[in-house]
């Protein structure tokens, strides 16, 4: 269930500032294999998005991230980065057959940013590359904690990190 609410987090906060400034702010480096799930997607070698394994073949990750990638061509220099926490480091890397954004995704506004990525290989498992597990409840209590995970800037005029981040944050009603 913990695990669930940091997709949720990141997907809200994506959804809620956009995407070309994102920032973890107060983060810190998250140390490896702490967040297995956690993936980096990248076009032509370099981090654009984080997003995460839901299962051998399925990534989960914002519509905005992938929704200009839904041309077999745009596909090519597009892969999935898995098992690394530093964006210097390849890890196991994954080509995407298919990116699928949410059918009512609108670049324009904010509301169904979430997509799918259909790889072309099956992920391999291992200590540090795992699916997230999933929630087994619909609602988290105000005030509960989770915390979110990614490459966002740690300050708002800073740098992208290379160290994969964390926060602990608690979940708040809108």
């Amino acid at each position: 269930m913990h695990a669930f609410f940091v997709l949720i987090v990141a997907c809200l906060g994506v959804a809620a500032y956009g995407y070309p400034d994102i920032h973890i702010v107060g983060g810190s480096d998250a140390p490896p294999g702490k967040f297995p799930y956690q993936i980096s997607l990248r076009k032509n070698g370099r981090h654009f998005c984080g997003g995460s394994i839901i299962n051998k073949y399925t990534i989960l990750t914002a519509a905005h991230c992938i929704a200009r990638f839904w041309t077999p061509g745009a596909l090519k220099n597009l892969t999935v980065h898995a098992g690394t926490n530093l964006l210097n480091e390849s890890g196991s890397v994954y080509r995407v057959k298919q990116a699928i954004p949410h059918s009512n995704y609108n670049f324009m506004g904010s509301s169904n940013d979430i997509g799918v990525l259909i790889l072309t290989t099956p992920i391999e498992y291992t200590q540090y590359i795992q699916p997230i597990p999933l929630a087994t409840s619909d609602i988290a209590p105000e005030g509960t904690s989770c915390t979110l995970s990614g490459w966002g800037r740690t300050s708002f005029n800073g740098r992208d990190p290379n160290n994969l981040q964390e926060i602990e944050l608690s979940v708040h009603s809108q």
